[in-house]
């Protein structure tokens, strides 16, 4: 499914519009530093992860990363090593799967 959504947000031109309001919150936050791109793509990616699967919030912002990544003049690894890191943080929040949900009760 999330791979699906993320095609579709590349073909549609919504990653675009995304990307233009991640450069636009990192300039905003870091003073233009664009240490603040990847803070705010990676703060956007930790919080969908925890409302949704991993899997589909690296799938979905893929696309934007990479526009991002267009926009700024970065390495794409650098984004992705970003993404990587922030979709999977979600398993250290007692809400993201329902493994740790059970267990704190």
């Amino acid at each position: 499914g999330g791979l699906g959504v993320g095609q579709a947000i590349k073909a549609s031109g919504l990653a675009n519009a995304w990307a233009k309001m991640v450069v636009a919150a990192g300039h905003h936050v870091a003073m233009g530093h664009p240490i603040g791109v990847l803070m705010a793509l990676s703060f956007i990616t930790s919080l969908l992860s925890n409302l949704m699967s991993h899997t589909a919030t690296a799938a979905l912002m893929a696309p934007i990363a990479m526009k991002v990544c267009a926009a700024e003049s970065m390495k794409l690894k650098t984004a992705a090593i970003v993404l990587m890191l922030s979709a999977n943080a979600s398993f250290s929040t007692p809400f993201a799967t329902s493994a740790n949900i059970m267990i704190k009760g």
